[in-house]
């Protein structure tokens, strides 16, 4: 990590400033979405939603929460999809939740792709990448990420 804040630093065309310290949100498959034709036409709907928000508001609470990861690209050289985590989802939300967000949003969704995924949250943990220590993320732990 320190190397490459280097080269970005180095490189003089970012600056960049990341914490030692910071709040990884881990996650456990649940199951696949299947994705239909009619999510790639455009919707009057179509709008950018702040990610972060709601990113922050699983930090604060996991357990209500699960991860709609959506399918970015496949690799061919592995073989293999390449996901990405698009937005936290109420665990309540039903099918039609899901698809009006899905249909409501401007997030990459590579076309081909048959199936989204759905994993649930684990416990927020603090991580420090300078020294490799984890532990559990306190409620200030979270609430001094969100002052940064």
């Amino acid at each position: 990590m320190e190397h490459i804040l280097a080269q970005l630093r180095d490189s003089g065309n970012i600056m960049v400033k990341v914490p030692p310290t910071l709040i990884l949100l881990p996650v456990v498959f649940y199951s696949l979405y299947p994705l239909k034709r009619k999510y790639w036409c455009k919707s009057s709907l179509s709008r950018k939603i702040d990610r972060s928000r709601w990113f922050w508001l699983v930090a604060d609470n996991p357990k209500p929460y699960m991860l709609l990861a959506t399918p970015a690209f496949f690799d061919k050289k592995s073989g293999e999809w390449e996901f990405s985590a698009a937005l936290p989802l109420p665990l309540t939300a039903s099918d039609g939740d899901i698809e009006k967000l899905i249909m409501g949003f401007d997030y990459p969704v590579d076309e081909k792709a048959k199936y989204a995924a759905l994993y649930i949250f684990g416990k927020p943990l603090k991580f420090n990448w300078r020294t490799g220590e984890m532990s559990e993320a306190p409620r200030h732990s979270i609430d001094e990420q969100v002052a940064n």
